[in-house]
């Protein structure tokens, strides 16, 4: 892994005021491509539990839940680690989270915390750090202008 890649992406995760550390196990093997879709989905639901109508047409960034998901061991135990911010609906979610992903993957499980010490987080989220392991959740919006990961750096 390239040093000054990884060190670019953990920069760029201490600057966004992440909130909250998720892990998201899918607990059985699931291919890279489907545990993509099970975290789209599970970003969709939230966003439509919290923002009720038209959450599709919030801004990804700064009013429906924004994260980044570091993929974990796809070849044996894939799970997510992922580091996330909703404004306003931060509580919400954090309870509902576990049911919602239980009803998308019923051998699945999720711990969230709060984040603590964002600088070891974020060194440890990027430990198997490749240009394909993480997801931004703007790559689910259908908003022009959010897919890039330049927009990573405008914390809201």
């Amino acid at each position: 892994m390239n040093t000054d890649y990884r060190n670019g992406i953990i920069e760029l995760i201490e600057l966004q005021g992440f909130r909250y550390f998720t892990t998201l196990a899918f607990n059985r093997d699931i291919t890279v491509g489907g545990a993509r879709h099970h975290l789209k989905q599970l970003h969709a639901r939230l966003d439509r539990k919290a923002l009720k109508t038209n959450w599709a047409k919030r801004d990804p960034t700064t009013e429906r839940l924004f994260s980044i998901s570091f993929i974990e061991h796809p070849l044996t135990n894939l799970h997510f680690h992922m580091l996330w911010r909703a404004p306003q609906h931060e509580a919400m979610l954090i309870e509902a989270m576990p049911g919602i992903w239980k009803k998308l993957f019923k051998s699945g499980n999720v711990i969230t915390l709060p984040i603590l010490k964002i600088d070891k987080l974020s060194w440890y989220c990027t430990k198997e750090l490749t240009d394909d392991s993480y997801i931004l959740s703007t790559e689910f919006s259908s908003l022009p202008s959010h897919h890039a990961l330049g927009r990573l750096s405008h914390a809201g």
